[in-house]
């Protein structure tokens, strides 16, 4: 038995502003590296033309406090982009806040994704806790936000 494979179809990645965009000639990725580096958009160009997505990827801790979730969201993040093998490489760390901008000291999360030339994303991300957290309720891990288009 023959398989065949379609041609590899490399990406290339650019920054502008806060946004890492991804992209080959059929699919457009974008980063938001305020929202810790988290996928944003995607796009298939010969589609709709939209977003799959309706809001950044987020990467959520919420530690227990009386009964309730006290919710710190990832952000801010320093942003690279190098290459592998010919891939793009992006890798983003960012630290957790709450919606009033205190961070939680100690934990911090490196994200690292490649996207290859056969049209994968490959995704990595590493919570880097600097102690113990204590009465940790809640873990969201690279959530994303579906449209219904």
């Amino acid at each position: 038995m023959r398989f065949s494979r379609s041609a590899r179809v490399p990406f290339a990645a650019r920054r502008e502003g806060e946004l890492v965009i991804v992209e080959n000639r059929y699919i457009r990725c974008v980063h938001d590296i305020v929202a810790a580096g988290g996928l944003s958009e995607a796009v298939i160009k010969n589609g709709s033309g939209q977003s799959l997505f309706t809001e950044p990827q987020s990467f959520i801790v919420g530690i227990t406090e009386n009964g309730a979730y006290h919710l710190y969201k990832a952000a801010c993040a320093d942003c690279r982009i190098s290459e592998k093998n010919g891939n793009p490489v992006l890798d983003f760390k960012s630290t957790f806040k709450d919606s009033k901008g205190v961070e939680l000291e100690g934990l911090t999360l490196d994200l690292h994704v490649e996207y290859t030339s056969w049209g994968e994303a490959l995704f990595r991300a590493e919570f880097d806790a600097a102690r113990r957290i204590g009465d940790l309720g809640m873990v969201q891990v690279g959530s994303l936000y579906a449209s219904e288009k």
